[in-house]
Order: C-alpha cells, then structure tokens, then sequence
C-alpha cells in the first residue's frame, strides 16, 4: 500500500513539474466593443476554467489550449485573469493574465479621400483587419472586396480605404491572423470642410480691418476638430475646393454702436437663415428675440490686430450646432445601416438650409 502511495506522489511530483497549466502570455490588449480570446496552455488534462475575482468561467479547447473569449470588450472586462486546470487531487494555476483596453489612434479624414492605416510589423507573419461600426460590437473582419491590405518591404501591413465615405466611420483593428491577437488600432471619424458665404449688411468702410475681422473670426469658427471652417466674402470667393465642402450662407451684422433699427432687421430676416452679430465689447445685446441661428460675436480693435471672442458660451454652443447640421450630423449616433435610412430625410433638410458643393 505504501508503495501504491509513493508511486502516486511521484507521479503527481512529476506532473506538477512539468506545469500542466501555463499562459502563452500574460498581457493581452483589446479596444473597446472589441472581442479578444485569452490563451493558456495545458497538457494532460481537458478540463480547466477561468477565474477573475468571483466569476468563474468554463475554458472551451483548441489544440491543447484553453481558451476564454470576451465577445465584447468593456470597463469592467478589464483586469487580472488566470487559468486553473484540474488533474484527480492536483490542481495548476496560471501566472496572471492581464488585459487591458487599447486605445485606438484618432484619425480624422476628409470623405472621397484614399485613406492609409499602417502599423509597423516586428516580424513577417500573417496579418488580418477588423472594423467595429459606431454603435456596433463586436468587431468583424473586413472583406477584401471593401479594403486592401498590403504588406510592404519594410514589414508594414497598411489598410488601405481606396475611397473614405461616412459611413466607414469607426474603430479598425490589426491582429495577428493566426492568434487573433490585437496588435494596434484607429479610430477614423469624418472631416468637413465648411465654407461660409458672408455678406455684409452693412459692412465695415475700413478694407484693412475688414481684412482682419475676417481672419480672426475664421481662425475663431475653428470649435470643433472635425470641422474646417473658411470664410468667403463677395471679395474673395476663391478658397481651396479640392475636397468636398458643405456651404453655409451668412449675412453678417456691423454693429460698433446700439442701432436699435439694425438689430430690428437681423430679427424680423428670414428664422431659417444663418446670422453674424458683430459687437464692439463694450456693448451688450439688446433684449429682442434671438434664435439659435444668430450668432453674436464681440471684438476689439488694437493698433496692429482685432480680437475676436464669442458673446458667451451659449452663442459658442449655437455655432457648433449649426456646424453639425450643415454637414448632416445633427444626430451623429446610431448604427451606420441608420445613418442609409436616414440619409434622404437628411438631404432634404439640408437643402433648405444650406447647400452643398464641390
């Protein structure tokens, strides 16, 4: 009998030496809404779970691996991990796995441009791309049919968008084709290039502070990173064209004193129509009604510049919702197939309001 023991124990000295139970790795990366797959390796045995604080989860199998998939990466995913497997009285547990969120790389491009992702590879393997929708989850693999994928001489593997549309909007994944494995990713959004048409109703007699007035409140219009503003005047209609541009038509204000009769006019115009309120910064708004489309802004003059400055936060906040809208983003969530359906409604809105150009 205890010969049977001692043959037991040696057997279980022996196993255990070996490690039934080992991580390939132990830091994984996945962005969010992403699926990700831990791996342990495991020998003699096909029963193991996975363990993280007080969850336990069942590992399904692939060719003496353990496998735990996460379909849809989150916050709360994020942590330590480990592998245990069990062999009769003896158990193996893993060295730690932890997993943490990759943080896409933000790009932002303009629509109809050929779009080029690249991630510089360490070795030659084979190399796949994944793309998760805004609003969607999990990630999907692309099809060749949408994208091309190069691997140049210098051990980069580039995605390549021939021709970017807003709907392509959204999170692009490398990973490794065999392991699955995240390796880097993008976060590519849409950008607009917005051209407003101004016109004075009464403009300024001075060309040279015209001249500035303008350049200040352009490089003032600049509120969202998404969004390039120029300004156009009867004067100067040749701004750059050479990507697609959204056109607003704005009538702009003068004001240097309180012109009850002027501000009268910019309140009876046309509701739908976009205007500019210049105020000197030392006059206030008088109190008539104002809509979400009249946009005060307050300068002053200095001996070699003008400075330019929204009214308040609430005329800021109008001007980026009317940056929004021209460029049909008025309601810029939900799923891309929403977006298709909703694209016509949005057409006709904008046409009303603003027109769009090439």
């Amino acid at each position: 009998m205890s010969s049977l023991k001692e043959k037991l124990h040696m057997a279980l000295a022996c196993i255990q030496s070996k490690r039934i139970c080992k991580a390939v790795k132990t830091e994984y990366i996945a962005c969010l809404r992403s699926s990700v797959t831990l791996r342990c390796e495991v020998q003699h045995v096909n029963n193991a779970e996975w363990k993280r604080l007080n969850d336990t989860k069942p590992a399904t199998f692939e060719n003496k691996h353990a496998l735990l998939k996460i379909e849809s990466m989150d916050k709360e995913s994020e942590g330590e991990y480990f592998c245990q497997a069990s062999l009769k009285f003896f158990r193996s547990k893993s060295d730690p796995i932890t997993l943490r969120i990759l943080e896409p790389i933000p790009r932002l491009e303009f629509e109809d441009d050929r779009v080029k992702l690249p991630w510089n590879t360490t070795q030659a393997k084979s190399y796949k791309w994944t793309y998760i929708g805004e609003g969607n989850g999990p990630d999907k693999d692309l099809a060749d049919v949408d994208v091309d994928v190069d691997v140049d001489d210098q051990n980069t593997c580039t995605l390549t968008i021939k021709n970017y549309k807003k709907t392509d909007t959204g999170t692009y994944i490398c990973r490794d084709k065999e392991t699955d494995e995240q390796l880097a990713a993008y976060s590519l959004k849409t950008k607009y290039n917005v051209i407003v048409d101004l016109e004075y109703l009464h403009e300024p007699v001075d060309e040279e502070f015209r001249n500035k007035l303008i350049d200040n409140t352009e490089r003032l219009l600049q509120t969202l990173p998404s969004h390039v503003v120029k300004i156009q005047t009867p004067e100067q209609r040749s701004k750059d064209t050479s990507h697609r541009s959204y056109k607003m038509e704005v009538v702009a204000y003068f004001t240097q004193q309180r012109n009850t009769a002027e501000l009268k006019t910019m309140e009876n115009r046309d509701k739908a129509g976009v205007c500019i309120l210049f105020l000197n910064d030392n006059i206030s708004i008088p109190n008539i009604s104002f809509s979400k489309k009249h946009i005060a802004i307050s300068f002053r003059t200095y001996p070699n510049n003008v400075k330019c400055s929204f009214y308040d936060e609430c005329h800021k906040n109008y001007w980026n919702q009317l940056l929004m809208e021209c460029t049909g983003n008025r309601q810029d969530s939900g799923t891309a197939k929403d977006k298709k359906q909703g694209s016509a409604t949005a057409e006709i809105e904008q046409e009303s309001e603003f027109a769009e150009t090439r």
